[in-house]
Order: structure tokens, then C-alpha cells, then sequence
């Protein structure tokens, strides 16, 4: 859920991503990108993706690259998600 809570805090400052923790310089230059990289490898498993559709990540994630104009966010989830899964393609 602290996934979903700050992908939720992005989407409410797109206009200004740069007041969110999770903003483009704070993921370039923290560990904030694994976030991302545990969420590509949930993404590998049928029981991951189950637990990314409860929390309803994946949409969130689909909210991000239609809303937030940043490549950087872009770049994180294209490159993290595993695409054998019908959900994640």
C-alpha cells in the first residue's frame, strides 16, 4: 500500500511532480527506483500480479504515463514490468 500511496501522491502534484516524494530528481538520485524494481518483479509471477491488480498498482502505473509528463517515470515503469503477462502488456 506505501506503493499505491505515493503513486496516488504523484498523480494529485502532476502539475508540480517536483513536491511529490517520489519526484524525478528524488528517483533519479535515491534508491526511490526500487520501488520500481520490486514492482517488475512482482510483476513475474502469477501470484504478484495478483497482489499489483489488489492494490490496483498497475492501473496507477497506466494513470502515471498518461499524467505525469516526466520521462523519467516513463523510462522506470516500461523498463521494470515483465510483459509475459497479458495485464502488464
Amino acid at each position: 500500500m506505501d506503493i499505491a500511496v505515493h503513486l496516488d501522491d504523484l498523480l494529485r502534484r502532476k502539475d508540480n511532480p517536483h513536491l511529490a516524494l517520489w519526484s524525478p530528481t528524488k528517483v533519479v538520485t535515491t534508491l526511490t527506483q526500487a520501488y520500481f524494481l520490486f514492482i517488475g518483479k512482482l510483476s513475474r509471477s502469477p501470484n504478484g500480479i495478483r497482489i499489483l491488480k489488489k492494490a490496483n498498482i498497475l492501473q496507477r502505473l497506466v494513470d502515471v504515463v498518461r499524467e505525469v509528463r516526466h520521462d523519467d517515470y516513463v523510462k522506470l515503469i516500461v523498463s521494470c514490468l515483465y510483459y509475459g503477462d497479458e495485464y502488464s502488456r
